[in-house]
């Protein structure tokens, strides 16, 4: 194992929620996971690697990882861990599934979704690894991949074998967005009124 322990280490940006203090920590709790299932792994500013395995652990989801543990108490750490990774790992047999099936696009583009992060955090990305557009002066709309337990971004080759443009994607994908927003009320105002309205259920799709 090579853990990350060094006490002066920087925090990367991914890891911005934490104190140097809360991200020594998480790393720890990180640490221990592995060495609890002898896992081998690698753990640098952009990704964390299992060795032998597929699965990378790329910047999205170690950031929304990070999140996680930051808005909750340090004792919750473990158990949320625990839960994101063994989602993240059995979600990489689907990725490879996806993956064959990507580059059609009438297939990728229901996957497709926006999330907004600051200038500053693109930065930290290959601009040749980016899809998206400026938005605004702080905040870049970047196209991802939603595929449940991980979000991974959208390489622009892939525009190519589509044969889309980039507004026709972030469309589409802001349409998934708010098809899936929909879906999420009618399940609310199901759960609410004891049913969920027959007339809503060919929406969600």
């Amino acid at each position: 194992m090579e853990p990350i322990l060094d006490p002066k280490a920087l925090i990367p940006y991914w890891a911005a929620s934490f104190s140097q203090r809360d991200y020594m920590r998480f790393l720890t709790v990180i640490d221990n996971y592995c060495r609890k299932r002898e896992l081998l792994y690698t753990l640098n500013n952009r990704e964390l690697k299992i060795r032998g395995e597929p699965t990378r652990f790329a910047m999205l989801a170690l950031e929304d990882l990070a999140r996680r543990c930051a808005a909750a108490g340090e004792g919750e750490w473990p158990d949320l861990v625990r839960e994101r990774l063994e989602a993240l790992h059995h979600s990489a047999i689907f990725e490879q599934e996806f993956a064959e099936k990507a580059d059609r696009y009438n297939y990728a583009k229901g996957f497709l979704a926006v999330r907004l992060y600051a200038p500053s955090y693109i930065a930290h990305f290959d601009k040749d690894q980016l899809l998206g557009q400026q938005v605004a002066d702080d905040l870049y709309a970047m196209l991802v991949f939603d595929l449940g337990a991980v979000l991974k971004n959208v390489d622009p080759s892939r525009l190519v074998k589509w044969k889309v443009t980039t507004g026709v994607a972030l469309q589409d994908a802001l349409e998934n967005m708010r098809v899936r927003q929909n879906a999420a009320r009618v399940l609310l105002s199901g759960s609410l009124n004891g049913k969920v309205p027959v007339d809503q259920l060919g929406k969600w799709g």
